[in-house]
């Protein structure tokens, strides 16, 4: 795609050739109107146009007609964005060839990395490392590394089920995929600044993987077997898991949100199908099914689902995709969507994208070719491999399967408070994500000098931490670098104020996406919330105006001297009549207590993060009380461990 000024409805964005290489984003505009809110950004990337479901490539003037850039061309695409007065170019995707792969030296380690995930057994193998729970709720999508239980309450951050095992294939398949993911990462243009190496330093950054790794956190693995219908339809022609019970239809589309695949993008005249695991099925044979492609596909487009954010990752760190797809020759490798820029690209084996999670993303085409499709049609995928070396051989055995693996950021693992983290950690279980005893003893000197932990020493020195977390290795008792440990005591404490504008910047083209069936994606507690709302109605808002001129959208309000309220703006009409001098303890107690209801209710029931962040007139701006540790980090006692 040249450059581009696409009049489709949903593009917000003209794409041009970025003088200093590749493409770049500019946001139009409409003369007399004010820039789109992040919520009316988020309505125009819900959908994944019809042409881009098609099971096949997408013809350059198609993607002109609808607005998309196609990024195999492997050209990065930056977005102009502003924070303050400053005019940024942010990078928003890369992709990188099989090609690229083999010059940057690591194409045995993706050769070897897709031998262990597609080893015959493995998935019924990674199936039993996993709950019975876990599975239920989403499928075949496996975590590797940390679980982070979205409530920052005592002890929410530990190792997952699988790492908890340190299982030698699942921990090799953590290191090569942190390794891999974390040099592309920083061979992306603009993805990773010396102000991502501080952080690291400075907040104890728990990543994962062993080895040079200073960004990825947490890492997924995602598969769905495609399976001949010949040996895989019940006579009933229902679908059935494992244990014989058939899975609603709300169970089979939250499994395929989470892989971004739509249960529905399956042709229906095809010999193979999509099962969400291997021992799962589902026919799709026009002898079981009603419903024509057509209509499947429209379902499929209303049905908006499969478009998310990752909203729990940390804004200014990327996400790595490798697509290690192993498919039959008649099916179609599928597509990769970034919806808000209109951006896409063909998930060619062995290749790799770099991407902030936090834009609105999803699959597409992933199905077997239309039967009118001819063998020899450039339409078709043709893999192309580095020159020298070919695909490796995969034995008969080897399971046709869509194979994605996800290394990310998450927020929770890069700024983790004291109080989140799991003794586990530090233990023998721990090892399951840090891989290497180096990795687990790199993390606790950082975590250590950060909340000014007691190791034993009074006023300890450099030599001390060494000395405390040393540990053996073959008989060899080995120590961290030195300079990490002088690093951490220069940072410690420190402002960084292009790291808060980096903040800032990446806020300014955020899309909100409101779901149109939540309930799909709340938990328990989000339901609640939710239906409490809906009981109360319009009763349940705040009365009061904002500074924009706008109704504050706050709920839960309270009454004071007849007009309702939220906490906030209580909290400034105490002040304004003299502050708590003019309220007794148990007033001021029930200032409190609603104050703290407020905050833990609008955390459960809408996007955390985003309501401080977004740009937005419809979202909720509420203000919360910051608690900090010397510059940063609490510096009570209470707060304080010891190793």
């Amino acid at each position: 795609m040249s450059s581009s000024t696409s009049t489709h409805p949903d593009v917000m964005y003209d794409i041009a050739p970025r003088p200093k290489g590749g493409w770049l984003l500019t946001e139009k505009k409409i003369p007399g109107q004010p820039r789109l809110s992040a919520t009316a950004r988020g309505e125009h990337s819900k959908i994944i146009p019809f042409e881009l479901h098609q099971p096949q490539h997408v013809p350059p003037q198609t993607l002109d007609a609808i607005g998309y850039h196609s990024l195999d061309d492997n050209e990065p695409v930056f977005a102009r964005a502003m924070a303050g007065r400053k005019v940024h170019e942010l990078l928003e995707a890369q992709t990188f060839s099989p090609q690229h792969m083999k010059g940057f030296g690591l194409w045995e380690k993706l050769v070897e990395l897709q031998g262990i995930i597609l080893k015959p057994g493995m998935a019924d193998h990674m199936a039993s490392l996993e709950t019975t729970q876990n599975r239920k709720r989403v499928g075949t999508v496996y975590n590797l590394t940390w679980s982070v239980e979205p409530n920052g309450k005592d002890g929410s951050i530990r190792p997952g089920v699988i790492a908890k095992k340190k299982d030698p294939h699942v921990m090799r398949m953590v290191q090569l995929i942190s390794e891999i993911s974390f040099e592309l990462v920083k061979k992306a243009d603009g993805a990773w600044k010396e102000e991502h190496e501080r952080q690291w330093v400075k907040e104890a950054s728990l990543t994962c993987g062993g080895g040079e790794n200073k960004s990825v956190t947490s890492i997924q693995v995602n598969l769905t077997a495609i399976k001949n219908l010949d040996e895989t339809i019940d006579e009933d022609g229902g679908e059935r898991s494992e244990d014989g019970e058939s899975k609603s239809e709300e169970d089979v589309d939250a499994d395929a949100t989470m892989t971004g695949v739509d249960p529905d993008e399956t042709n229906s005249d095809s010999n193979f199908e999509i099962s969400e695991g291997y021992n799962i099925t589902t026919p799709t044979s026009s002898a079981t099914s009603t419903k024509t492609a057509e209509q499947i596909m429209e379902e499929t487009l209303k049905d908006k689902s499969h478009v998310h954010k990752d909203s729990h990752d940390e804004r200014r760190n990327f996400s790595c995709i490798l697509f290690l797809n192993h498919v039959p020759q008649d099916h179609f490798v599928g597509r990769f969507n970034i919806t808000n820029f209109r951006l896409t690209c063909t998930c060619i084996p062995f290749s790799g994208l770099v991407f902030p999670a936090n834009n609105p993303h999803g699959g597409s085409g992933f199905a077997p070719y239309g039967p009118d499709l001819p063998l020899d049609s450039p339409l078709r995928f043709t893999p192309i491999t580095p020159a020298g070396v070919g695909f490796p051989r995969l034995s008969d055995e080897a399971p046709y399967t869509r194979c994605l693996t996800i290394a990310y950021s998450r927020q929770d693992c890069m700024r983790a408070r004291t109080k989140q983290l799991n003794p586990s950690i530090y233990g023998d279980a721990g090892l399951g994500a840090f891989i290497t005893r180096k990795a687990q003893a790199n993390w606790m000197i950082r975590h250590a000098i950060r909340d000014g932990l007691d190791i034993g020493v009074a006023n300890p020195s450099v030599d001390d931490y060494l000395k405390k977390f040393s540990w053996i290795e073959n008989g060899v008792k080995c120590y961290e670098d030195r300079k990490l440990v002088e690093d951490a005591f220069a940072l410690k404490g420190t402002d960084n104020k292009e790291w808060e504008l980096m903040l800032k910047a990446t806020a300014y083209n955020s899309a909100h996406i409101k779901h149109d069936h939540p309930s799909r994606y709340e938990s328990p507690k989000q339901r609640k919330a939710r239906q409490a709302r809906e009981v109360l109605g319009d009763d349940a808002y705040c009365t009061q105006i904002t500074s924009k001129g706008t109704r504050c959208k706050a709920w839960l309000a309270r009454n004071a001297d007849g007009v309702k309220m939220c906490g906030h703006h209580y909290k400034i009409f105490m002040a304004s009549k003299g502050g708590t001098q003019e309220c007794n303890s148990g007033e001021a107690e029930e200032v409190v207590a609603t104050a703290r209801a407020l905050k833990r209710l609008r955390d459960e029931g809408s996007e955390e993060y985003e309501e401080e962040h977004d740009e937005d007139d419809d979202v909720i701006h509420v203000s919360r009380p910051r608690r900090r540790r010397g510059s940063h980090y609490e510096s009570s006692s209470s707060q304080r461990g010891r190793y």
